[in-house]
C-alpha cells in the first residue's frame, strides 16, 4: 500500500491540506474548501484531526486523515460531499503519478 500512501499525500499536498509530506493536516485550508459547498465545520475538523492524530502518532499520513474525516460521523458525510463535488476532477488527473 505505500503507492497509495504516496498517492494521497500528493493529493492533499496539491490541495493545500498538507505540508511536509502530509504529516500534518491544514484544517483551515480544508475547512474554507468546504464553505463553497455549504459546509461550516472547522470546529469538527479540528475535533476529528486531533482524535486521528492521538490514534496514529507522529507517523499520521494523509490516507490516515482521509480515513479518519470519512470515518467519523462529524465529517463524513460533508467532507465525502466535498471531495466528489471539488476534487473529483483532480482524482480524473495524472499529477500525482
Amino acid at each position: 500500500m505505500p503507492k497509495v500512501k504516496e498517492y494521497m499525500n500528493c493529493a492533499f499536498e496539491s490541495s493545500g491540506w498538507t505540508k511536509d509530506g502530509g504529516k500534518k493536516l491544514d484544517t483551515s485550508k480544508v475547512a474554507q474548501d468546504m464553505v463553497p459547498y455549504g459546509f461550516n465545520v472547522k470546529k469538527e475538523l479540528d475535533e476529528v484531526t486531533k482524535e486521528c492524530e492521538t490514534e496514529f502518532g507522529a507517523e499520521t499520513s494523509s490516507i490516515d486523515y482521509l480515513a479518519c474525516l470519512l470515518i467519523d460521523e462529524k465529517t463524513k458525510t460533508q467532507f465525502k460531499t466535498m471531495l466528489m463535488m471539488k476534487e473529483a476532477d483532480f482524482f480524473k488527473q495524472n499529477l500525482c503519478n
